[in-house]
């Protein structure tokens, strides 16, 4: 039986209150998502996200797969939102596209009334040309949907969408 994450009135005017709100509608998500995606602008595949809380509800564990039209796997990722140590929203993944663990702190997160929350993690600046820079886009739809964008951009080099997936609840 998982256990509620508590968030006490008497945090309202802090950030990790703020930060604690934001998790919670990660964890009220939890399910099998299933959808059709586009990756580096041309390859379609078929992508799946199994969302669940974890650890008493204090982050989520998304695994996120994406399969080609011929069966083969694309792309794998372990992801894991949380709150960090200092009480910021923060995102961990393991991927096949990178081979190591990857930290996304927090940018933003923007509520669209009746349509959607938007959060953005990433590092690095999209404007940055000096430095590779990722950004991960997760969207909450009101009406349950999913959708996850991977945005990234090498030194020197632009910054380019390379994974659109929008998603459905099984």
């Amino acid at each position: 039986m998982s256990q509620k994450t508590v968030i006490k009135d008497t945090d309202k005017n802090t950030s990790a209150y703020y930060m604690k709100k934001l998790l919670v509608l990660f964890t009220s998500r939890a399910g099998v998502y299933y959808g059709k995606g586009i990756k580096d602008n041309s390859l379609e595949f078929s992508g799946q996200i199994d969302l669940h809380p974890i650890v008493n509800n204090d982050g989520v564990n998304i695994r996120y797969k994406a399969i080609d039209t011929d069966g083969e796997i694309v792309s794998e990722e372990h992801t894991i939102i949380s709150l960090n140590n200092e009480n910021i929203l923060t995102l961990w993944t393991l991927n096949s596209d990178f081979h190591t663990m990857l930290m996304f702190k927090f940018k933003n997160h923007k509520r669209i009334q009746d349509v959607k929350d938007i959060f953005i993690f990433g590092f690095d600046s999209p404007d940055s040309n000096n430095f590779s820079r990722e950004e991960i886009t997760i969207k909450l739809w009101d009406n349950g949907d999913l959708s996850y964008n991977y945005f990234w951009g090498s030194p020197n080099g632009e910054f380019l969408s390379c994974v659109n997936l929008n998603l459905s609840k099984l």
